[in-house]
């Protein structure tokens, strides 16, 4: 009996399906892009029930005639490439020949075209990839692409399918990423109950950035412009004062193209260096433009990963970029030159681009078309080994620490109860029931107290850290008490982030905070948690919506997320804490006997034995 068998063309064209369509977003994807290539200005996309029941993408591009809508299902056919050496200069976004057929193959596919030369345009309905029916209909100029009931003949695939709320954010992004892509186009993205998106395809990315993550973000963006040999960098980047817990806040283009890419990701967040706390992340948007030859867009079947030629000069063109945006920034406030100064600032080779909105507003159809858009930026390579000023550095005087009055406080012995060796070594720090006095603080981050024969040094952000943690998780039970704003606080938010508030705001709201006017754009916050104390209050929330996960439907996960979200904001090194304070943090600690690190698994403190100190001195018997 043969083991290998033919597979029927019905089932085969099924399995290719998959390859390419995955989900509703995938839909989502291949349709616009095919849209863009037909050079559209103007795309609308509306979604019903996560795109499972209904998409629909209409466009008002080049459209098609009878023969070429009927073509268009059919397997490998494309309009895009001809021969083999066209696939080594892919500049189109639907060039895979598959989409069409594939979504037709598993859900019901209406086709609408007309040619703006033709008075009739054609309509094509396919089922399941077969009972193709064709006629003329009078329709406007471009194309409408209808799919219903996606995957109502792989039932296995629809199973799989996360619930329609979770699909719908799935789409969200995509096009969020498609309109930050092509700023020169007009979406608009819809469901029966709204519209999510409607971008203005003006051509300017920063209008782009904003109809997505609202105007709140303006003045955090840092514009990027850099050259080097034949790649070119444009686009913004978020302000150190300004980051994002996760990576969600991240747009990497290549020649327009939305793409995923860890190089260029951390290479980014590695340029940031030390302006950017530890597990944060930078805000971007930025689009690289290469020759085509130098790429391979055709490495998966969701066309979010390429292969760059040269990696290595990918990685130094996106750190210098970066670094030249921040060091910009930074020093604008600051720096005043003399006239002498300005006219050499004048023919710097970091000059801004004069014609970069011809590369906004044009997309790299070509080679040759690549080579007309470097000449027209006419930007000078830079390297940053040359020319560079270090000269200037800040200076910074440590400070001493801080001796405080040796005041003291009884606190009662902490009973350790069944914890490892190494828990243990740490809640031994405050073993005996002595008083402990307070010595001072070093760099207003570390509080050094002594007790008995042992100096504690503390993390102050740590210990607070850990309080406000306990106290939040603990306030599910005994809802907590809330501070009230004077003013409520308006923060911008994207339909995502909205779905999420939604879903979890009753555990929010026993937490201590209060959030009301949640719209797709924008919600409210009245109230926060009182034993958060004085915060950045758009940090706070920004970190608490960050947290949310709709995937994890545990209370006590979802819980945790938010209080450790919530608790980033705690006193930080750097800020200045009482006596006061100091010891009504340490006695809390003590006196709830606590566990000894902090939410994120950081030790709230380190012991010196007064025997080490004396053997260190020279002291020791």
């Amino acid at each position: 009996m043969n083991k290998i068998n033919i597979l029927d063309e019905k089932v085969s064209s099924r399995i290719a399906a998959g390859e390419v369509i995955e989900r509703p977003s995938s839909v989502v994807k291949e349709l616009i892009e095919n849209s863009i290539d037909a050079k559209a200005t103007a795309i609308s996309v509306y979604i019903e029930d996560g795109g499972i029941k209904t998409i629909r993408v209409t466009d008002n591009g080049e459209g098609m005639g009878r023969e070429d809508v009927k073509a268009s299902i059919l397997k490998h056919a494309t309009s895009k490439i001809i021969s083999i050496n066209d696939l080594n200069n892919i500049v189109t976004m639907g060039f895979r020949g598959e989409a069409l057929p594939s979504i037709a193959a598993v859900s019901i596919l209406t086709i609408k075209s007309k040619l703006r030369e033709e008075d009739l345009g054609t309509e094509l309905v396919c089922r399941g990839g077969s009972g193709v029916t064709v006629k003329e209909i009078g329709i406007p100029d471009g194309t409408s692409i209808t799919v219903n009931n996606l995957f109502y003949n792989t039932p296995a695939r629809l199973k799989f399918l996360k619930k329609t709320s979770t699909e719908l954010g799935y789409i969200v992004d995509m096009v969020s990423r498609l309109i930050l892509s092509h700023p020169e186009i007009s979406f608009r993205l819809s469901t029966p109950e709204k519209t999510i998106y409607h971008s203005p395809g003006n051509g300017d990315l920063r209008d782009a950035i904003l109809s997505i993550y609202g105007s709140n973000i303006r003045n955090q963006l840092i514009p990027v412009e850099y050259k080097f040999n034949s790649i070119y960098v444009d686009g913004f980047i978020g302000a150190p004062s300004f980051p994002f817990r996760t990576t969600k806040h991240q747009t990497l283009l290549v020649n327009n193209r939305f793409i995923s890419n860890e190089l260029v990701s951390r290479t980014v967040l590695n340029a940031y260096g030390e302006r950017l706390m530890k597990n944060n992340y930078p805000f971007f948007v930025l689009n690289v433009i290469l020759p085509p030859s130098d790429i391979d867009v055709n490495v998966h079947p969701n066309k979010l990963a390429i292969h760059f030629k040269d990696e290595s000069e990918i990685e130094y063109v996106m750190s210098n970029a970066v670094d030249i945006a921040l060091r910009k920034y930074q020093h604008a406030p600051y720096l005043k030159f003399s006239d002498e100064f300005k006219e050499l600032d004048k023919k710097s080779e970091y000059a801004p681009v004069q014609n970069s909105n011809y590369i906004n507003q044009n997309r790299i159809s070509s080679n040759a078309e690549y080579e007309k858009v470097m000449e027209i930026s006419n930007i000078v390579s830079n390297d940053l080994s040359r020319n560079e000023d270090k000269s200037d550095k800040d200076v910074s005087i440590s400070r001493p620490i801080e001796l405080a009055s040796s005041e003291t406080v009884q606190v009662r012995k902490i009973n350790s109860g069944n914890v490892s060796s190494k828990e243990q070594l740490q809640m031994d720090l405050f073993k005996d029931s002595l008083e402990f006095s307070i010595i001072g603080t070093a760099f207003d981050t570390y509080i050094f107290i002594q007790c008995g024969d042992v100096i504690y040094v503390i993390d102050q952000h740590a210990a607070h850290e850990r309080k406000m943690y306990d106290i939040l998780c603990s306030s599910v039970k005994d809802k907590a008490v809330s501070q009230q704003l004077l003013i409520p606080f308006d923060y911008d938010i994207t339909f995502n982030e909205k779905e999420l508030l939604l879903a979890n705001i009753d555990i929010i709201s026993d937490m201590g905070f209060s959030i009301s006017k949640i719209t797709d754009k924008s919600c409210e916050l009245t109230a926060y948690p009182q034993v958060l104390g004085e915060i950045d209050i758009r940090q706070t929330l920004q970190d608490l919506i960050e947290s949310l996960d709709d995937r994890k439907t545990s209370l006590e996960i979802r819980k945790d997320k938010i209080a450790k979200g919530a608790c980033k904001r705690a006193i930080k090194g750097g800020m200045q804490m009482s006596n006061e304070d100091i010891k009504e943090l340490i006695s809390t600690i003590i006196d709830t006997k606590t566990i000894p690190h902090c939410p994120h698994g950081r030790p709230l403190a380190i012991q010196i034995p007064r025997k080490d100190l004396e053997k260190t001195f020279g002291r020791a018997d």
